[in-house]
């Protein structure tokens, strides 16, 4: 089996929609409401939290129908030359 070099950046990903990265936010400030005490500190922190998630990127996932149905990942598949997993 030959050797081959992936990086994180080379899998293809999936981002959530600018309805979702709305609702987000939204939908956690009101778990914290519910959930925490006042005391904790409020929705600023978790609005500056989802801020700078955002910025660098944290919403983000791989895009396993892309990886599962690519050639170029079979290889993921593979072990020692043997195919482990059906792909179709």
């Amino acid at each position: 089996m030959e050797a081959k070099v992936f990086l994180e950046d080379d899998l293809p990903k999936e981002y959530l929609t600018e309805e979702e990265l709305t609702l987000l936010p939204a939908v956690s400030l009101v778990y914290e409401n519910i959930l925490l005490p006042d005391s904790y500190g409020g929705g600023d922190a978790t609005r500056e939290h989802f801020a700078k998630s955002l910025a660098v990127d944290k919403f983000r996932a791989v895009d396993i129908n892309a990886v599962l149905t690519d050639p170029k990942w079979k290889c993921l598949f593979e072990r020692s030359g043997e195919e482990v997993a059906s792909v179709e």
